[in-house]
């Protein structure tokens, strides 16, 4: 940890927060005694971006710490409003890895209604025909 005096830290406070910004931290004194300490920001448990408010609001206590704990393992880099997909903002549609291979089976899907390969039934007596003839 760098410790610097005030008149220091004055004449060039930029340099010690980009000092700070690199997780070592900066201690300002004050003749002989500590006076502050800068140290990298984290997010504090309670603070929330505009998605897990949203979640927040509209979900019982239970339900967002459940879905916020889900939420929150998913690696930012994957995470998408899930609310812009599905009205509940179910945390299964947060993850961007699970829409691309939905996408990718709906895919599939479409090529095989394409080409004739799904067989329909819409009643007992067919699914009965239909198993019988395997």
């Amino acid at each position: 940890m760098l410790t610097v005096s005030r008149k220091e830290f004055a004449a060039n406070p930029f340099f010690y927060i980009d000092k700070e910004d690199t997780g070592s931290g900066v201690t300002i004194r004050r003749g002989a005694r500590q006076k502050v300490v800068l140290t990298p920001a984290t997010r504090s448990r309670n603070q929330y971006d505009e998605v897990e408010l949203r979640a927040k609001r509209e979900m019982s206590p239970y339900q967002f710490k459940t879905w916020l704990r889900y939420y929150r393992a998913i690696p930012p880099e994957y995470r998408c409003n899930p609310f812009d997909i599905i009205e509940d903002g179910d945390y299964f549609y947060a993850d961007k890895r699970n829409i691309e291979e939905m996408e990718k089976y709906n895919r599939a899907y479409e090529e095989d209604k394409r080409a004739g390969n799904l067989i329909s039934v819409s009643n007992k007596e067919e699914l009965h025909a239909f198993l019988d003839s395997l």
